[in-house]
């Protein structure tokens, strides 16, 4: 289980280790200036190909972590815990 608020694709894996139904949220920024929404997307589809259960939500922000995210994150991990 991942939470990943404004992440970043440090590097492009050769081969994606199985992530066979590992939940993870992105929280990602529609005005961030410093992570580029084809970033996230890209690292969205990698996360994917590796098999985990990726939930992507945009928040209107900036890198800078909000509220929001902390609410959203709680709220997630709270769920995931409850199944």
């Amino acid at each position: 289980m991942a939470v990943r608020v404004r992440p970043m694709v440090p590097f492009m894996p050769e081969k994606m280790p199985d992530l066979s139904r590992k939940p993870s949220l992105i929280l990602a920024a529609t005005r961030d200036s410093l992570v580029p929404r084809e970033e996230t997307e890209t690292l969205a589809g990698l996360l994917e190909r590796g098999g985990a259960d990726v939930q992507l939500r945009w928040v209107d922000a900036t890198h800078a972590i909000t509220s929001e995210d902390v609410a959203a994150g709680k709220d997630w991990v709270a769920e995931k815990f409850a199944d």
